[in-house]
């Protein structure tokens, strides 16, 4: 039995399985044994003949778009790109992705990050602008002692005027003070024990202060000019250890700088002394010094300070400054000691100080026009306890104090002399 092959003129989808080994010429096309898809070359013929399931069909002007997997049309197609379809049985057309921004892993806008640059993610899943600001910053990370920190700071200061000082997880003996001008960061680098848990940078104090401003001179057309301040600085992840006056104290003005993580302990006046206007600290923790933190500047906001066993715990002299969330416990004398006017202390604690026994309070009002809202004065678990919740001292006036809670105090829990001060709402057990 012969066969007469069918001539595919129209597009016809065409389903092609398995190919068959050629055949000579038409007539050796086999008739029995197909499986549909079957498909042979007639080679005198240099044509294509496919099983259709009851006769070979000889396939001529066969188009991609005749194929079973692929689309059947290219209409309304313009453009686009052909892709295998998420159920991995075909083709089909999409969209072309011709943005950077039309990638799944890079950021959806422009707005607001002219000039950026772009960088992997921390995560390893994508991309992202980032400040050049910030990833320009030159580095060093030092080795051992405070010549190394100096001139790793002299170092970027001459060669780039700022830059970041990496400190190792070691500890450092500083035996003169580090001098600062702005732009330099000093930066601790931290790693994990498992006997010790996380082991910080230290630098062992045998001088005060640790750290202080450079002073320097330029000369303009009208003169020379001393410049003697710092002004966006960062400290963070590190702990000084000293017996020394001060752990960092500044001679000059310190603007807008922040202090982050740290660990200050044992000297012998000040663990901090922040003059200046506009710096920020945060998760500072103060252990061992005749005063925690002394607050001489104004308009710095100092969020969840912890000062404990210190004879003073923090002292607000400076005006109009913040203090969030602080936890100040069991100093020897005061917890909190507001000495200047507009400060204003939300939530947090000053309990269990006056650990010496000669009379203390949780906080100490020796400024007018001071808000304290919110703080828990107690002192309900050991002795000597405070003798005062919150202490206004005679002379002071027109502070508020809203919220606050108060028990166990020996005198009183709150002693309020000012004529136009403000008790209220303030829980007296």
């Amino acid at each position: 039995m012969s066969v007469v092959p069918v001539i595919i003129t129209s597009p016809v989808k065409i389903q092609i399985r398995f190919w068959r080994e050629p055949v000579q010429t038409k007539e050796g096309l086999p008739l029995q044994g197909n499986e549909v898809g079957d498909a042979r070359i007639v080679l005198d013929e240099k044509a294509l003949y496919v099983w259709d399931g009851s006769q070979w069909v000889k396939v001529t002007n066969i188009y991609f778009t005749d194929l079973l997997d692929t689309p059947s049309s290219y209409a309304g197609q313009a453009g686009k790109y052909l892709r295998v379809k998420d159920t991995e049985d075909g083709l089909e057309f999409a969209t072309a992705i011709d943005t950077f921004l039309g990638l799944l892993d890079t950021p959806s806008s422009y707005s607001g990050y002219g000039k950026y640059l772009v960088r992997v993610k921390s995560t390893e899943d994508g991309l992202e602008f980032v400040d050049p600001k910030i990833i320009n910053k030159p580095s060093v990370i030092v080795p051992d002692d405070f010549d190394d920190i100096q001139s790793a700071i002299n170092w970027l200061r001459s060669n780039f005027g700022s830059g970041i000082v990496f400190l190792r997880p070691q500890e450092y003996t500083i035996s003169s003070t580090i001098r600062l001008r702005q732009g330099i960061h000093i930066i601790g680098l931290m790693k994990a024990e498992n006997e010790v848990g996380v082991v910080y940078p230290k630098l062992l104090a045998q001088v005060s202060p640790v750290f202080d401003v450079e002073c320097w001179s330029v000369t303009t057309p009208f003169g020379r000019i001393d410049i003697c301040g710092l002004q966006g600085c960062m400290f963070a992840n590190f702990i000084v250890d000293g017996q020394g006056s001060y752990g960092i104290g500044f001679t000059g003005s310190i603007s807008s700088c922040k202090f982050f993580n740290l660990l200050i302990q044992n000297f012998l006046q000040y663990g901090i002394d922040l003059g200046g206007a506009n710096n920020v600290l945060e998760y500072v923790y103060f252990y061992g010094n005749a005063t925690g933190l002394r607050c001489s500047g104004s308009m710095n906001i100092l969020i969840n300070i912890r000062s404990e066993n210190n004879d003073y715990g923090i002292e607000l002299a400076g005006g109009v400054n913040k203090l969030i969330n602080p936890l100040v416990i069991a100093n020897n004398v005061d917890g909190i000691v507001v000495a200047s006017e507009g400060n204003t202390i939300v939530g947090g604690l000053s309990q269990s100080n006056n650990q010496a026994g000669g009379g203390g309070a949780g906080i100490v009002l020796a400024g007018n026009s001071n808000r304290i809202i919110g703080v828990d004065v107690s002192d309900e678990q050991d002795t000597p306890t405070q003798e005062y919740g919150i202490q206004e001292v005679s002379g002071v006036d027109e502070n508020i104090i809203i919220g606050c809670r108060a028990k166990g105090n020996t005198v009183k829990n709150y002693e309020i002399l000012g004529a136009n001060s403000i008790l209220l709402g303030c829980l007296d057990l």
